[in-house]
C-alpha cells in the first residue's frame, strides 16, 4: 500500500498536475519502441482485471461458486461493452450516421456508462435465470467490481480528452488541447476536469460498498451452511442510489449534454436508477424483517 500510494503521488506530481495546466500534451496512443499502447484500451483492460479479483476473491462469500463468478465476469464484460458502446453512438447519432467507419473504433473512446450498466444487468440476470441463482446475490457480489471498474476506466477519458465540463477558472482547471475542444468552446483552453470527478466519486462509492458488503458478509456465510436466510439486494441497490446521485450532480457541469424534451438525458436516467436503487434496498430490508 505504501508503494501504491508512493507511486500514485509521483504521478500527480510529476505527470497530472502539468498535464492539467497544458504543460505535458496529452496522446490518446503512446510508444515503447515498435508497441503501440491505445491508452483508452488499457484502462479498460485494467478496470476488468481489477474488478475480476473482486468477484473472485469474495464470491464464495455470497454462497457463488468461484468458476460461476470468473465466467459471469466475462458475460458483463461483454454485454456491458456493448450497451455502453450501443448507448453512446444512439446519443450522439448524428455525428456517428454521417461517419459509420468510426463505430468500432472504440480505442478513440465513445462508452456511455448507463448503457453499459443495463446491458450488463440484463445479461447477469438472463445468466441467473439459465443458472439457477439469486440474482440480487450475484448483483451484491457485482456491485463493487463494477463501481471499481468505472473508477478506473475514467482515467481512458483523460487521455483522449474528453468527457470534460464547462470552461472553468479554478485551481483545479483541464487543459484541453484545441482539436478536442466542442465549436462552442474553441476559444476556451480550460475546463472542468468530468472525468476526474466521476473516477473520484465511483472509488468513493467503491469504499462505502466495500464497507457495506463486509457487514452482511458473515451473514451470507450462515445462508451458505443454511443456518439463516438472507435478503440481497442492499449493496446493488446502494450502488444505483449512490453512483446515480453522484452523475445528476455531475452532468450539470458537462459540456456537451444530451437533452430529451430538453431535460439533461443522463440527469433522467440518473434519477430513475435512483428510484430503482430505492425500491431494491427497500425490498431486502422487508424481506430481512420478514426471515426474522
Amino acid at each position: 500500500m505504501i508503494i501504491i500510494g508512493f507511486l500514485t503521488i509521483a504521478f500527480a506530481f510529476l505527470f497530472l498536475v502539468p498535464a492539467f495546466r497544458g504543460e505535458i500534451l496529452l496522446y490518446p496512443d503512446y510508444y515503447l519502441g515498435p508497441l503501440r499502447i491505445h491508452m483508452y484500451s488499457l484502462t479498460f483492460f485494467i478496470a476488468v482485471v481489477a474488478g475480476f479479483f473482486w468477484v473472485r476473491k469474495n464470491a464464495e462469500n455470497f454462497g457463488i461458486n468461484k468458476a460461476v463468478a470468473e465466467n459471469l465476469v466475462f458475460v458483463n464484460v461483454i454485454a456491458g461493452f456493448l450497451g455502453a458502446r450501443v448507448h453512446h453512438i444512439l446519443s450522439a447519432w448524428d455525428f456517428y450516421s454521417a461517419n459509420l467507419i468510426l463505430i468500432p473504433q472504440i480505442w478513440r473512446g465513445g462508452l456511455g456508462i448507463y448503457g453499459g450498466i443495463v446491458g450488463g444487468i440484463l445479461a447477469t440476470w438472463i445468466y441467473c435465470r439459465v443458472k439457477k441463482i439469486d440474482f440480487f446475490a450475484v448483483a451484491d457480489l457485482c456491485a463493487p467490481a463494477l463501481v471499481l471498474g468505472q473508477a478506473i476506466g475514467r482515467w481512458g477519458n483523460f487521455f483522449n480528452q474528453e468527457a470534460y465540463g464547462l470552461p472553468t477558472a479554478l485551481p483545479w482547471k483541464m487543459f484541453v488541447t484545441e482539436q478536442y475542444r466542442l465549436t462552442s468552446f474553441t476559444d476556451e483552453k480550460f475546463f472542468h476536469p468530468i472525468f476526474l470527478y466521476e473516477s473520484l466519486w465511483a472509488l468513493g462509492v467503491f469504499l462505502v460498498l466495500a464497507y457495506i458488503s463486509k457487514i452482511i458478509i458473515p451473514k451470507t456465510r450462515s445462508v451458505i451452511l443454511g443456518q439463516e436466510k438472507m435478503s440481497f439486494g442492499q449493496v446493488f441497490g446502494s450502488y444505483l442510489i449512490l453512483y446515480s446521485l453522484g452523475r445528476f450532480l455531475i452532468e450539470s457541469l458537462r459540456a456537451d449534454k444530451t437533452l430529451f424534451f430538453d431535460f439533461p438525458a443522463n440527469q433522467i436516467l440518473a434519477l430513475a436508477l435512483i428510484i430503482i436503487g430505492l425500491l431494491i434496498t427497500t425490498r431486502s430490508a422487508w424481506k430481512k424483517k420478514a426471515n426474522q
